[in-house]
């Protein structure tokens, strides 16, 4: 959905043509004469546009469209790994991202990444759409209101649904890095509760995330995936009206001070592995530290009331990054669009 939700977005608010296109199809194009000095061409990630034919139509479009641009926000570690293994054509990547007027990013760390790797490549800020829409914007959304920046709320009545509360991740099992730690605190709180766990598809994204009372967002303390990983979890969960506890990532952090919100309140406290001793088991400090986490999550469900007048707010601040949102998602790229005009 990162591609089609901001292509279906722009149709809506008025674009001549906005459309998402595979690779192959891009070739054909010129040939037809789809492209004119109006046209703005977003690639989606570098690795997959450096085949020879590929970039010898993108060189040849250079002086005919407006501008063109490649988003790596969900390609961050190709910056950290690819572009520096000995597999990587590097000569071709050069050549790709030297044809873009601009590299659009999200976590604020990604822009130095960027500028180490070529310091005449201009990084352009911009966010992730979350796809709690219509259908009109996401075709596989419960909803069909005529509204196209309409997003539901989760209503309070839906929480704790027959006396248990609902925790859970949704994503990739993987990028959880200790559920142990999340389940052994969820089961020091000695409540009626349950943790789901589930990696949703585009179908199930919004029913499953839906049936969540309080999200979590726990990943490894790689520092190159802290800093670079996008926002598009904690949103999803917000806007649901599904508040969550976070690892402190840049890009979550970059939320929070846009916004003027407190991050410590969801923060997930780290492990400081450098008090225990080796003789002491990963198990051992798992189940040991859950009870911090049981702090912050008594400490956001309580008192009742504020707990879900904070979960409004968070819903309100994610209509700022509903995908009707165009102007301030991709603000970056049409400041930058706006100047060259």
């Amino acid at each position: 959905m990162k591609c089609e939700l901001p292509s279906r977005a722009m149709s809506i608010l008025g674009a001549d043509k906005s459309n998402h296109i595979n690779i192959s199809l891009f070739e054909k194009l010129p040939e037809e004469g789809a492209f004119n000095e109006r046209s703005v061409i977003i690639f989606l990630k570098v690795g997959n546009n450096l085949a020879s034919r590929t970039l010898q139509v993108i060189e040849r479009l250079k002086d005919v469209v407006f501008a063109m641009f490649c988003d790596v926000t969900d390609n961050y570690e190709y910056f950290v790994e690819e572009l520096w293994s000995d597999r990587m054509d590097h000569e071709s990547a050069s050549r790709f991202l030297g044809l873009m007027d601009g590299i659009l990013y999200e976590s604020t760390d990604m822009k130095a990444v960027i500028e180490d790797y070529d310091e005449n490549l201009v990084p352009l800020r911009i966010r992730h759409a979350h796809t709690n829409c219509t259908k009109s914007l996401n075709p596989y959304s419960l909803f069909d209101n005529a509204d196209p920046s309409f997003q539901f709320f989760k209503p309070r009545e839906s929480f704790a649904q027959g006396g248990i509360l609902s925790f859970g991740y949704m994503g990739r099992p993987k990028h959880c890095t200790d559920y142990l730690r999340i389940t052994r605190a969820i089961y020091n709180l000695s409540i009626p509760a349950r943790f789901i766990q589930a990696h949703p598809n585009t179908v199930t994204n919004m029913p499953f995330t839906s049936d969540l009372d309080v999200g979590f967002a726990l990943y490894g303390v790689d520092d190159w995936i802290r800093r670079l990983k996008p926002a598009c979890k904690i949103m999803n969960y917000w806007s649901l009206g599904i508040p969550c506890l976070m690892t402190s990532y840049t890009s979550y952090k970059d939320v929070f001070n846009e916004n003027n919100l407190d991050f410590s309140i969801y923060e997930i406290p780290d492990i400081d592995f450098t008090q225990y001793p080796d003789t002491r088991s990963r198990y051992w400090i798992s189940l040991t530290e859950s009870h911090s986490l049981s702090k912050k999550i008594l400490d956001l469900l309580n008192p009742g009331e504020r707990f879900h007048e904070r979960r409004e707010e968070l819903w309100n601040v994610s209509r700022r990054y509903n995908p009707m949102n165009m102007k301030f998602l991709y603000e970056g790229m049409f400041d930058y669009l706006k100047a060259k005009l």
